[in-house]
């Protein structure tokens, strides 16, 4: 399927909403923990001046990345978009890791200017190993000083194939993998969800993804693109299923986005509290298997929901693949069907000599298309090996996912080829948590394996370890 490709940027079609007259008063950002609301003019002011800050910043600083590291809430969105428009890209960040990981992301990034809250900013642990190594901003401080010889600063004309983003996934070597996503790509993926489910102004989503994993860039991007509203729940409450479903009924939020695991915990949530989803219009799942029953339960709290299952990869601009899930779902189906390409998209399952395989002949699926990853960052080697030019299909990314072909025109996923799983959503290495471990002085030798708890079907990870010497249980965390 194909729409028309945008010539756009993430920030320029905020930019456009905002400007318009109709819109400039509308809400953009609402903080639900205390229900502070902030207009697309307020952001768009705020954002174009962090941005001009950024640029004569920038002028002593050549790093093409800027980290963001910043709680849930309006100072993740001013920064991504001020870091864009800015002519920089964003590497997100997120708060709980811990700042060995921090580190070593953004030494892999380049950065050298990091956007921290005020909160992350009084961090002991990140003034003593971060503050002398790179420049911290924060995001507070600058919005509050409203002048300075900056404020005429020259904004770069930034285009569509221009990098936007570089998230990093979990790597097998033990170092993660930066994946390069320019703005054509994410906005394409955008365009395709707003227009399939009529996204526009009067609509909000609930932003439950952390902010380094890519589910957060339609949440942050998406509804600003035609004029809807980001409801943010509270950090230290974004895994609370009861402080979803307040927030979800307070802000009457229409469009839920997150793995199938934390649907389930909000259909739980609301069955235990006789609550509603009545406000849900569109419900997106993804990076994970989805139970069966779950668009049927989800389907009777709210009654006229569309539920898609979405899929792809990071290296496809957040999604490629998608399906709608009609209810009731057949009771002889064991999985959700993996779907079709989604628009200016290519799926392909291909054999190992790069021949298409037949309906029903497992074979490793394919990207191609508008969304495919500009590259790994500053890696051309796993580029190489992930990346290349098929002689009749044109630039293709191997997902070293398996699937086959259906007789009725999907695609079902099978499973992984490598040592990769996916859990809550996040692709994880083995191979990095294992070289990790095996970085603690006092562990010889250390072996990480996926389990599955077989009552609630939930992965978990196990860590065996043979010691040098007795070990503190403090020294593994």
């Amino acid at each position: 399927a194909t729409q028309p490709l945008s010539d756009d940027t993430l920030f320029g079609r905020f930019e456009q909403q905002a400007q318009a007259h109709d819109w400039h008063e509308q809400i953009a950002v609402i903080e639900g923990f205390t229900d502070t609301q902030y207009s697309y003019g307020q952001l768009l002011d705020d954002s174009q001046r962090l941005a001009r800050y950024l640029a004569h910043h920038g002028q002593q600083d050549d790093s093409q990345l800027i980290g963001v590291l910043a709680e849930k809430g309006y100072g993740q969105v001013v920064s991504t978009l001020a870091v864009m428009k800015s002519g920089h890209a964003y590497l997100p960040l997120h708060v709980e890791w811990p700042v060995g990981r921090l580190d070593t992301v953004l030494q892999q990034g380049q950065v050298s200017t990091l956007l921290v809250s005020a909160k992350q900013f009084a961090c002991e642990e990140i003034q003593a190993r971060l503050a002398g190594k790179y420049t911290l901003l924060v995001i507070e401080t600058l919005l509050a000083e409203m002048s300075g010889t900056w404020s005429e600063a020259h904004l770069p004309h930034v285009n569509a194939d221009d990098l936007a983003y570089v998230i990093f996934t979990s790597g097998s070597t033990g170092v993660p993998k930066g994946v390069s996503i320019s703005h054509r790509g994410a906005l394409n993926t955008i365009d395709a969800v707003n227009q399939r489910f009529n996204i526009d102004g009067n609509d909000s989503v609930l932003a439950l993804s952390e902010l380094s994993f890519d589910l957060s860039v339609y949440d942050l991007f998406g509804l600003l693109a035609v004029g809807g509203r980001i409801v943010f729940p509270v950090q230290e409450k974004s895994k609370d299923p009861s402080h979803w479903l307040d927030l979800i009924t307070r802000y009457q939020v229409s469009t839920w986005n997150t793995v199938p695991q934390l649907a389930g915990l909000l259909v739980d949530a609301v069955s235990q509290s006789a609550g509603t989803l009545a406000s849900l219009r569109t419900v997106l799942m993804s990076g994970d298997w989805i139970p069966t029953k779950l668009a049927d339960e989800l389907g009777v709290l709210a009654e006229h929901v569309t539920v898609m299952s979405l899929g792809g990869a990071t290296e496809g601009s957040i999604w490629s693949i998608w399906y709608e899930i009609t209810r009731p779902v057949p009771e002889q189906w064991n999985s959700i069907p993996y779907g079709v390409a989604m628009p200016n998209q290519q799926m392909y399952v291909l054999n190992q000599d790069g021949e298409h395989s037949p309906v029903g002949v497992i074979g490793e699926i394919h990207i191609g298309g508008a969304g495919v990853a500009l590259n790994y960052w500053q890696d051309s080697e796993r580029t190489a090996e992930s990346f290349f030019s098929h002689p009749q299909l044109g630039r293709l990314y191997k997902t070293g996912d398996l699937g086959r072909w259906h007789g009725d025109g999907y695609i079902e996923f099978v499973g992984r080829k490598d040592n990769q799983l996916k859990l809550r959503g996040y692709r994880v290495e083995l191979g990095e948590i294992e070289h990790a471990l095996n970085q603690v002085a006092e562990i010889k030798q250390a072996l990480v394996l996926a389990k599955e708890d077989s009552a609630l079907g939930n992965k978990y990870l196990v860590a065996y370890y043979v010691a040098a010497e007795a070990l503190e249980e403090t020294a593994l965390r």
